[in-house]
């Protein structure tokens, strides 16, 4: 991994701290917030990899536990799933459209928030699960879904070399160049 990779990612997490802390919370109505972490693990997964979905989503959840939760791990460990998951379709010719990943970006995001719910269920909290699912955890994945189509276009522009060049251009020399 280069220092440009390295920059990128620790971008990223600052973009989503201040996203999922600060802007959300203020712009969208009646609590319904997407999880821009989900949306950007989901694009980094499905462009760059398991591995540095899993770590990405990893890394954002134990800050997110360290700023916000009484649980060290609870964030951690739903993120971290979610950046192995949607790695399992790093590369794949279906996966390469803008329909696919919100659509993960869906249902993971419902995975992880049952991941959430089931933890604190054990943890002794309580609440109404089918209040919850309809009224918070429905609403807010359809947005994350919507907003990784966004930032799964922008990631996957600039991290994909071969997309940058013209169709015609991957299977013939550069300019200038023999065989």
């Amino acid at each position: 991994m280069n220092v440009r990779a390295v920059l990128t990612y620790i971008g990223a997490i600052f973009a989503n701290l201040i996203l999922n802390c600060i802007v959300f919370p203020h712009v969208v109505p009646y609590g319904l917030l997407p999880d821009s972490v989900v949306a950007l693990t989901v694009a980094i997964a499905i462009v760059s990899g398991s591995l540095a979905g899993g770590v990405y989503g990893l890394v954002v959840g134990l800050i997110l536990d360290i700023l916000f939760s009484r649980y060290l791990g609870l964030y951690a460990l739903g993120y971290m799933l979610i950046g192995l998951l949607a790695g399992l379709f790093a590369r794949q010719y279906y996966a390469q459209n803008l329909v696919f990943p919100p659509i993960v970006a869906f249902l993971l995001c419902l995975l992880k928030e049952g991941l959430i719910a089931l933890q604190l269920r054990i943890a002794g909290t309580t609440f109404v699960v089918g209040t919850a699912f309809w009224r918070y955890l429905l609403p807010s994945a359809v947005l994350t879904g919507l907003l990784t189509i966004p930032l799964y276009y922008f990631y996957r522009r600039s991290h994909r070399t071969d997309l940058r060049r013209s169709r015609w251009d991957r299977y013939s020399p550069w300019p200038g160049q023999r065989e």
